[in-house]
């Protein structure tokens, strides 16, 4: 039986910062957390591991209540294991001490993965007997992980995992992170300021704007909900079919219906589908064929929505094959192209501009 979390929190700082949580969420797989900096994401997991002791709130996981605005279950007894963006390793033990240190308190009623298992997928054997401070950033955060996962707990907390790591690092951990998710299938809420590194194994995303929760819905339903930040401005995510590597040119050929997308390098997937995120300012329009351009990604759709905002732009959302696409242009373009609602265009994606799921 899958648990639902529910939860109502309220919480007033006196930098200004306000909180108001109302949410429901099925703790199914993977709960991608986004949002702008400072919009609350890493209050939101502070107050589930009841590290926010100003704030009122009531919280219900399964059939067990944390908080009822009188009785609060103190931290430590409550079954969420977190990883913080830093690692946070004892520097006195052992790499194999720090992943057995979790294991010490057997509980009732929690998940608890097996140890050989989580070191065989985390490649944390040749690491075992290293004090932390003989590891790479990379592989810190890689016994962390290992130590959040052995934790028996109902519900693991990701704070900007890879965050604090640089893109050698990021692009170690990603795939032991990646098959992690997916084997197991554990519920995670996971904040992250890149969509790209949950993009093939989120089955759910929480959008967080000013304190609130604006979204709550899978990862194929974001489209223009997407947090408009200066990162990504918007944007989409398409589900494609893997057709083909072409090793000539470093190029995976995606099939979205009957059209083609390339994506750079070879694409690795446990499945023939898988999900691509679009940001919307890298979309651009043509009202009629083009030719002479070095823009591979050309997908014919129509034009459902038009909305200017406040910056001169204007967010077009377009339907192709069924599935949502949104171009941010100017108004000026908008105009000058006279584009209107149910017309056809031709969207033009720049190969560099795609993001793919982490291998």
């Amino acid at each position: 039986m899958t648990d639902t979390l529910d939860m109502t929190a309220r919480l007033e700082r006196p930098d200004g910062f306000c909180a108001r949580f109302d949410l429901t969420v099925r703790l199914e797989g993977v709960t991608a957390i986004l949002g702008p900096s400072g919009s609350g994401k890493s209050t939101l997991l502070r107050m589930i591991a009841g590290l926010e002791p100003d704030a009122l709130i009531r919280l219900r996981l399964g059939d067990e209540v944390w908080d009822d605005g009188e009785r609060r279950l103190p931290a430590h007894l409550r079954p969420v294991s977190l990883v913080f963006q830093d690692g946070r390793l004892f520097p006195h033990l052992s790499v194999a001490e720090n992943l057995r240190f979790p294991l010490r308190r057997r509980q009732r009623q929690q998940v608890r993965l097996d140890f050989d298992e989580v070191v065989h997928e985390l490649a944390l054997a040749p690491l075992l007997d290293r004090p932390p401070q003989t590891l790479s950033g990379g592989q810190r955060q890689r016994v962390a992980l290992g130590r959040a996962l052995l934790k028996p707990a109902r519900l693991w907390l990701f704070d900007e995992p890879l965050a604090a790591l640089d893109d050698a690092a990021k692009r170690e951990i990603a795939p032991y992170l990646a098959h992690i998710c997916r084997t197991h299938q554990l519920p995670i809420f996971y904040v992250t300021h890149a969509l790209e590194e949950v993009l093939d194994f989120a089955s759910t995303a929480l959008i967080i704007e000013r304190g609130t929760v604006v979204a709550n819905q899978s990862i194929e339903a974001l489209g223009g909900n997407l947090p408009i930040d200066d990162t990504t401005r918007g944007g989409s995510v398409l589900r494609c079919h893997i057709a083909r590597y072409d090793e000539h040119y470093d190029l995976t050929e995606l099939k979205l219906g009957g059209h083609t997308i390339y994506l750079r390098g070879r694409v690795v997937s446990a499945d023939t589908t898988i999900r691509v995120l679009v940001p919307a300012r890298d979309v651009s329009l043509a009202t009629g064929p083009v030719s002479g351009l070095s823009v591979l990604n050309r997908l014919p759709a129509i034009i459902e929505n038009l909305t200017d905002d406040a910056h001169g732009a204007c967010v077009a959302t377009l339907v192709c094959e069924g599935q949502r696409l949104l171009a941010r242009i100017t108004r000026f373009s908008k105009d000058e192209l006279q584009l209107k609602v149910g017309q056809p265009v031709i969207a033009l994606i720049k190969t560099v501009a795609l993001a793919a799921p982490a291998p």
